[in-house]
């Protein structure tokens, strides 16, 4: 019986990952062929006023560069309004020069309150019909609002997420990002798109019908990550929620282990919180549309832990037959009669079917993003170290977080939990 139960597990851990990377691959094809090259949008002549909200904190050197970016944009009807989430570095000095332009305000508050909060106070004094949030790391192209604006002239749609790039490939880590943001997040997104309901709009870019964000009640405070809570709380109010790759934003990675990890584990955490607020959809057929993503991301969620369990549990098996002599370790370790050089094998030969996978993503994912990053090309050979090193790193991460699940309390989430902490940023 366990013997079954362990092969069916293998299985599942095997076959998972390729159907989804086909069904990415297939879906993201359509909906590149159907929309972003057949369904040409023409700008609409009234250019609603936008709002652009910039909260931070401790971001002395990162804020500058995402400035003059911000300033330079070509739409012409927004404002930047600066939250300064008491910031106790060189922050509010660096913000200072750019209050000169008139397009630019600043709400400093003396008393940090964390993300959420910061965005829920500029709401009350915007002026725009749109909001759009920007990182404070955020550079945007000159075209960004243009992009993202002209989906608002639908009536239904309440948000539109943005393209994130990642601006500082400069090593195995981050270049590791540029793979994933170009064979994984901009897949998965255009295959949502298909489904009907994107997952998260990014943190880091995203616009938002004032009226539906405010009908939401804002960002909630309690939750790890504010951005994923708010997409399918809009999607529950039957929000249409977009994906558009043409809204570009350079953005600056996590370039230390230490960072990465931290970011991914509060994703993670995040992650699994929305799930166990939104699990009483599953009953209701007028949320239908949101069932897939919540089934595709509670899928994902065990697929790692399983793997992590089954790596764990074939390392102690193959430990003990060279260690231990003792016989009950042996029977407990051996209870699974699966072969652990049967299950070697097999493993090296999946790795290979998934490194093909994974360059193929890579191939189309370069391909749908050479007009936006023509520099991709160069990070080909580091698809091959995806599946190994992303994979395992997010198993680890998924099984800290899996804690969540049964977490009761929640605290005001602040930026020691929410901001990525960056290292080494001077350049």
């Amino acid at each position: 019986m366990l013997e079954h139960i362990y092969t069916g597990v293998l299985i599942f851990i095997a076959f998972y990952p390729i159907v989804t990377s086909i069904m990415w691959l297939v879906f993201s094809i359509t909906y590149k062929i159907r929309w972003e090259e057949m369904h040409h949008e023409v700008f609409p002549k009234h250019n609603p006023e936008v709002s652009v909200i910039v909260p931070t904190f401790n971001e002395e050197h990162l804020i500058e560069n995402a400035l003059t970016a911000m300033c330079a944009m070509t739409y012409p009807h927004y404002e930047i309004i600066i939250v300064n989430d008491g910031s106790n570095d060189g922050t509010l000095e660096k913000i200072k020069p750019f209050l000169s332009n008139p397009k630019v305000r600043l709400l400093n508050k003396t008393v940090n309150q964390g993300k959420s909060l910061a965005l829920n106070d500029a709401f009350a004094i915007m002026n725009g019909e749109i909001v759009v949030v920007l990182d404070a790391d955020a550079q945007p192209a000159p075209d960004l609002l243009q992009h993202l604006t002209w989906h608002f002239q639908h009536a239904r749609v309440g948000a539109v997420t943005g393209h994130p790039r990642v601006k500082n490939a400069t090593n195995f880590l981050t270049r590791i990002q540029v793979i994933e943001f170009t064979s994984i997040i901009g897949l998965i997104r255009r295959s949502q798109r298909i489904w009907g309901r994107i997952m998260t709009v990014s943190g880091i870019v995203a616009a938002f019908r004032k009226e539906a964000i405010l009908g939401i009640g804002g960002f909630r405070p309690d939750m790890y990550t504010e951005d994923i809570d708010a997409t399918w709380r809009l999607e529950r109010k039957h929000w249409d929620v977009r994906y558009e790759p043409r809204a570009i934003v350079w953005m600056h990675a996590p370039d230390t282990l230490r960072v990465f990890f931290k970011q991914r584990l509060r994703w993670a955490r995040g992650l699994i919180q929305v799930l166990m607020e939104n699990k009483s959809m599953l009953r209701k057929w007028e949320m239908r549309r949101l069932w897939t993503i919540f089934y595709e991301s509670s899928i994902s969620i065990v697929w790692n832990a399983l793997y992590g369990i089954i790596i764990l549990y074939e390392g102690v098996k193959y430990l003990s037959s060279i260690f231990y002599t003792d016989l009950s370790v042996q029977m407990l370790t051996s209870s699974v009669s699966v072969s652990s050089k049967g299950v070697f094998v097999f493993g090296l030969h999946w790795i290979v079917v998934m490194s093909s996978f994974s360059l193929m993503q890579l191939l189309i994912g370069g391909l749908m993003e050479y007009k936006h990053d023509n520099d991709i090309i160069r990070f080909f050979p580091y698809a091959i170290f995806y599946p190994s090193f992303y994979w395992v790193f997010m198993t680890v991460i998924t099984l800290t977080a899996l804690p969540t699940l049964w977490t009761k309390h929640r605290d005001k989430v602040d930026w020691s939990t929410k901001r990525d902490v960056r290292e080494n940023d001077e350049g």
